[in-house]
Formats: C-alpha cells, sequence, structure tokens
C-alpha cells in the first residue's frame, strides 16, 4: 500500500481494491472516476483505443494523486497515456452545464421528470388496450426506456419490488438503480435511439415483464419529477439534478449537433492532448512546490536561504504584493498557506467539486487541486449533505450522507409514501 500512496510512486499502476480516494488516520473521502483505454494519434492528441468503452469506477488510491500527476511535466509520451487510462481524462475546463445555477437547472429537471411521467402513463395505456396501431405521439423515448427496462435481469425487478414495498427500509441499503445508467450510456444512447424509431418493438416482450418495466420507469420519471423521495444512492451524488450534471459532464460530447441524437463521437469526449497534460502537471506541480516550502518552512528544520527568497516570490505573487524581507519564513508560510487554500476552493468551486459531494464523478484535473487541498490542509474536504440546496456539511464517514435535520425529514417521507402505496394496493 505504501508503493501506491506515496509521493515517490510510479505515475500509474494498479490500485488497491481496499483505499479510498483519501486514506490517513481516520480520512475517509471516496470520488468516482470515469475511465477509458486511450491512445496518442499522430498528433499528439488522445482517443479511445479500438473497441474501448467507458467504464465508472471508485477512484481509490488517489491520496498523491496530484504528486504523480505533476510528475508527468516532462514525462515521456508513454507515461502520459498509460496514465490517463488509469485515471481517466484531466477533464480540466469546466463544462458548460455547470455555468448555469444548480437551482435553475433542477427546476427544467423536475418539469421534465413530471412530463415524463405522464408520457409513460399514456405509453402504458396504449400497451394495456393492445399496443394496436401507432402509439400516442410523443411516447416514443417511454416505449424505448420501457423495452430497455424489459430487458434487465429479473433480480432488478425484483429487488425494486422488495424496495417499493418498504422491505428494505430500516436498516437495509436500498438497491441503486441510477448508477448503472452512468456506466451503461454510452451503450444505451444508441441503442435507445434505435428502439425510438420501432416502438412497436416492444408489442413482442412478455406482457408480464413489460408492465414490470413500465413500473419501474414511472417510479424513476416520479423522483426526476419530485413526486417521491429521492434514494439515497442518487440522493448522495446530488439528485436527478446532479446525476444529469454528471452525465452530461461525463459526456459532453454524446450527442453531437451535425450528428444527430444517437451517435456517440468518443473522440471529442477525449479531446484533450499530450501538451495539455503537460501543462496541467506543469500547473499542479508549480503549486505543489509553494505546498512544500510552506510546510518545510513550518519543519522542524526550516528552509535555505535561497528557498526562502523563491518562498517571497511564490507569496508575492499569491498575495498581490511582496512581504517585508524581515518576515520569517515560518511566519510567511502561516500566511501563505490560507491564500493557497483559497485559490484551490475557487479553482474547485468553478469545477463544482466543493465542498464534495459524495460519489461524485470528477475529472482527474480537480481530484488533483483536491488532493493538494487536503495535502496542505491535513485534513478530509469537507462533505456536503446529499439534500440539494442543503448549507450544512456532514462528517467524512464511510455511510453518512445527510445531516441529521434531513436524515430525520428524509425517513418520515419515506415511511409516509410506503404506507400510501400499501393503502393504494389494499
Amino acid at each position: 500500500m505504501a508503493a501506491t500512496l506515496g509521493p515517490k510512486a510510479p505515475p500509474a499502476g494498479p490500485q488497491s481494491c481496499y483505499e479510498s480516494s483519501f486514506t490517513s488516520g481516520d480520512w475517509i473521502l471516496l470520488l468516482n472516476r470515469a475511465v477509458m483505454d486511450v491512445e496518442a494519434d499522430a498528433e499528439g492528441r488522445l482517443r479511445p483505443r479500438a473497441g474501448a468503452a467507458w467504464r465508472s469506477e471508485p477512484a481509490r488510491g488517489e491520496a498523491a494523486v496530484h504528486r504523480r500527476l505533476a510528475a508527468l511535466a516532462d514525462a515521456p509520451d508513454a507515461s502520459i497515456v498509460t496514465f490517463a487510462s488509469v485515471h481517466g481524462p484531466l477533464r480540466r475546463l469546466p463544462h458548460a452545464v455547470h455555468s448555469a445555477t444548480r437551482e435553475a437547472t433542477a427546476a427544467i429537471m423536475v418539469a421534465v421528470g413530471q412530463q415524463a411521467a405522464d408520457d409513460s402513463e399514456r405509453a402504458r395505456d396504449w400497451f394495456e388496450r393492445g399496443a394496436n396501431g401507432r402509439p400516442p405521439p410523443g411516447t416514443e423515448d417511454t416505449l424505448a426506456l420501457a423495452t430497455l427496462y424489459a430487458q434487465l435481469p429479473a433480480w432488478i425487478h425484483d429487488a425494486f419490488d422488495r424496495y417499493q414495498a418498504g422491505e428494505e427500509a430500516d436498516g437495509g441499503a436500498a438497491p441503486d438503480f441510477f448508477t448503472p445508467v452512468l456506466r451503461l450510456a454510452p451503450i444505451a444512447v444508441t441503442a435507445g435511439a434505435n428502439l425510438a424509431a420501432h416502438p412497436e418493438a416492444i408489442r413482442e416482450l412478455d406482457r408480464a415483464v413489460v408492465r414490470r418495466a413500465f413500473r419501474l420507469n414511472e417510479w424513476m420519471t416520479r423522483v426526476i419529477g419530485g413526486l417521491e423521495v429521492v434514494p439515497d444512492s442518487l440522493a448522495e451524488i446530488g439528485g436527478p439534478d446532479g446525476f444529469m450534471r454528471q452525465l452530461l459532464a461525463l459526456l459532453p460530447a454524446a450527442f453531437p449537433p451535425d450528428e444527430g441524437a444517437g451517435t456517440l463521437d468518443q473522440d471529442s469526449i477525449i479531446g484533450e492532448s499530450l501538451g495539455d497534460w503537460r501543462e496541467a502537471a506543469a500547473e499542479i506541480g508549480a503549486r505543489i512546490k509553494v505546498i512544500d516550502l510552506a510546510r518545510g518552512a513550518l519543519g522542524p528544520s526550516g528552509i535555505t536561504a535561497g528557498a526562502k527568497r523563491g518562498f517571497q516570490a511564490a507569496y508575492a505573487e499569491l498575495a498581490g504584493f511582496w512581504a517585508n524581507p524581515d518576515v520569517a519564513a515560518s511566519e510567511l508560510a502561516e500566511r501563505a498557506r490560507p491564500l493557497l487554500l483559497s485559490g484551490l476552493v475557487v479553482d474547485l468551486v468553478r469545477l463544482d467539486l466543493w465542498p464534495v459531494r459524495r460519489s461524485a464523478i470528477a475529472g482527474l484535473y480537480a481530484r488533483a487541486l483536491l488532493a493538494a487541498w487536503a495535502d496542505l490542509a491535513a485534513e478530509t474536504p469537507p462533505l456536503a449533505c446529499a439534500t440539494p440546496g442543503c448549507p450544512n456539511l456532514i462528517p467524512s464517514t464511510r455511510n453518512r450522507r445527510f445531516c441529521e435535520r434531513c436524515g430525520g425529514r428524509r425517513k418520515a417521507a419515506r415511511v409516509r409514501a410506503i404506507r400510501a402505496r400499501r393503502t393504494m394496493v389494499r
């Protein structure tokens, strides 16, 4: 494990399945990363290897990822390609969807979910009447989704039925019906477009299985539309709005305007060059150099006179003015530390990763900034309560997702929803 986490570890290599993104003493924080096996073309741009597909996985073993990234500033091309295939793309610039406020995109998602719920009811009525003729206009996408859900393994539908019955409401972990969508999105985009062009294909499926698919789809649309309690697995990544923001950031070019929906342009998804990687590595390396100077100045041995002169220049860049040359290096470090932390936070806010949401999918550049913050602060970055809009922070424990107030409200709402469904069944 030391070889994986240590600052002198190689830039890329196997990651231990037991390591969190940040693990030191009682620090526990787990993010996710989106990864694809890549190669460099003749122009030095990264592109997917033949047959490669996106995969979403926990970002384990990344306590020192900022130092590993910095080591790539002068690394051979092959080292960068290997590192990118292990840790995923940089995603150094925020995606356009992040320029809109969460409140604005959340309102859009609620409206979309409620309309989708109505479309699902219309599609189900058409199916129950015998699925004769063309389906109601505007329900083609709904029927495509229902066809996809009908082909899911039976255990997923069984788990959903138990969840709906409340059998896993007390003490049991709710099944995760949303995270797999992030992993299957590239495939589902094309498959869904093909099915939407032929909605009548649903007639060939077993009617009992299709009914279960409609139940699952209608529940999902009601969750998105704010009409059902958001399950923990979806709430922890920011609810339906957070889920969609992550999906769009993960697949920013999934729907090229010139190609039409359903075409996945994976070359443009990567869109990063070896030069971009070296530039990012150099920028992270410059921050690490100042962090190490600050830590050295506060250490028992202090720093040399030459290092202090470099530290004074770095402080002048951070603060916008030169400090008195008689200020001790340790005092300079105490002044620089909050400025360094604030600069990292500013960039993390810009990348939509502050405060941290557990299980969020983040690009490598943002994860490196977060690792640098933890390195300098010597503490776990704050975790946001999973309830959208809640300003409270929570301890970084393994199973904690909500603040005390939101956790109590969710439990009460979940009990009411289960009782209401049982009353309807009777």
